[in-house]
């Protein structure tokens, strides 16, 4: 079973997200702060990050994950989901090594 992580501070986008996967049958695991998946990637590697591009209480960002997952769990996979668009942001963290960005 695919593992898919999910880090968004946006409980409600978790959820569904959540619902979602579960539904196709992928292993997932959320979490609400950046800091936190940062810290599990120490332990494990997932196939799949999905990640929010901004993040309101934490001084990371969506594009500090790219970068760590990029650099140290490849061969992750790393989605940028946001409802934000910064179009410069977005191609910065596409550019860095995200596989796709979801708006």
């Amino acid at each position: 079973m695919e593992k898919i992580w999910i880090v968004d501070d946006d409980r409600s986008i978790l959820d569904k997200l959540y619902a979602i996967l579960k539904r196709n049958d992928y292993d997932v695991l959320l979490f609400l702060r950046p800091e936190d998946i940062l810290a599990e990637l120490d332990i494990e590697k997932p196939a799949v990050v999905i990640v929010d591009l901004f993040f309101k209480n934490s001084d990371l960002s969506g594009e500090d994950i790219v970068t760590r997952v990029v650099s140290d769990c490849t061969p992750t996979q790393v989605v940028i989901i946001s409802g934000q668009t910064d179009l410069k942001r977005t191609l910065d963290s596409l550019r860095s090594g995200a596989l796709d960005f979801i708006e």
